[in-house]
């Protein structure tokens, strides 16, 4: 029974909290790099100024690649941390609701304050709207259940 509201069949807790933490390190930077992406371009007005139809796909094809490539290069460390705790909570008490998602992905960009702290500002606000869009994925997919917040 799959689907919202009822966890997957994925191999008991262990599985769960597994396939949850691979979740949040391989889609969060992409979700928070599309993020990125869809505000830089409407705030360009996209930037277009006329093109057939052909170019406008791949220059959007370009912004995008772009963005995911350096999602990736930025976003793993922070996306790492929470995929660690998310996971432990997901093993622990069998999944997270959209506060403790939230809260965490606005405070895992914290692993760049040694080095970069302005980094950490920069990435707190799209972190925390990633772990919101990857938790109702999360929920949607029914890896984690949709109709409470866990305690």
């Amino acid at each position: 029974m799959s689907g919202e509201g009822a966890p997957a069949p994925v191999a008991g807790r262990v599985g769960r909290a597994v396939a949850v933490g691979a979740f949040v390190t391989l889609a969060g930077p992409v979700i928070g790099a599309l993020l990125i992406a869809a505000l830089s371009m409407f705030r360009g007005g996209f930037g277009w100024s006329g093109g057939s139809l052909s170019q406008i796909a791949a220059d959007v094809a370009s912004v995008v690649y772009m963005f995911v490539l350096f999602g990736y290069v930025f976003g793993v460390p922070p996306a790492l941390a929470a995929a660690i705790w998310l996971g432990w909570r997901t093993y622990r008490k069998g999944g997270f609701g959209y506060i403790e998602a939230a809260v965490t992905g606005g405070l895992a960009p914290v692993v760049y304050a040694p080095f970069a702290p302005g980094a950490m500002f920069g990435l707190a606000p799209i972190g925390l709207f990633a772990a919101l869009i990857g938790r109702y994925l999360l929920a949607r997919a029914g890896w984690i259940s949709a109709e409470k917040a866990v305690r």
